[in-house]
């Protein structure tokens, strides 16, 4: 699967974090948990945005999309480790998780605010998705009353022409 951090990395951040001079090779960290933890890290960004309507161009494209990835990873790495500190203690890792953040963050690719379902050269301005409202034309264009002057039970949409 295409990842934007690669096993490696985050095993680098996960030992920063351990405070570790190296993992072994082959250890259950470097074999299973990182991996396991950053394919974790993966899916919870591109299911998030992907259930609030990005397409998955405007996912791979996203700006921020290697530092949720790596936090994202961290967080689902020193979980499944048991993590602790020097000192025996837990790690404080609650804040390494952003799975309520990507419920709302703002995705930008070039720093240009995209919008949901759009390509990802779509940039969102002040005018483009705005709610708008008015009167309703009956003249030829597309959006108009069927039958405007007819009343009764059946009149309207479906109504007598």
């Amino acid at each position: 699967m295409a990842r934007w951090v690669t096993d490696d990395e985050l095993a680098t951040r996960v030992k920063d974090r351990l405070a570790l001079v190296e993992f072994e090779a082959g250890s259950q960290w470097t074999s299973t948990i990182v991996p396991d933890a950053n394919e974790r890290a993966y899916g919870d960004i591109v299911g998030a945005l992907a259930l609030r309507g990005f397409t998955p161009s405007q996912i791979a494209g996203w700006d921020r999309r290697r530092e949720f990835q790596i936090s994202q990873g961290l967080f689902w790495a020193l979980t499944d480790g048991m993590a602790v500190g020097k000192d025996g203690e837990p790690l404080k890792i609650a804040p390494l998780d952003r799975r309520e953040e990507l419920k709302e963050v703002v995705v930008t690719i070039g720093g240009l605010r995209q919008v949901p379902g759009e390509g990802a050269a779509a940039a969102e301005s002040p005018a483009q998705g705005a709610i708008a409202s008015g009167r309703l034309k009956s003249n030829d264009d597309i959006f108009r009353e069927r039958c405007p002057r007819r009343t009764g039970y059946y009149s309207g949409y479906w109504g007598w022409y």
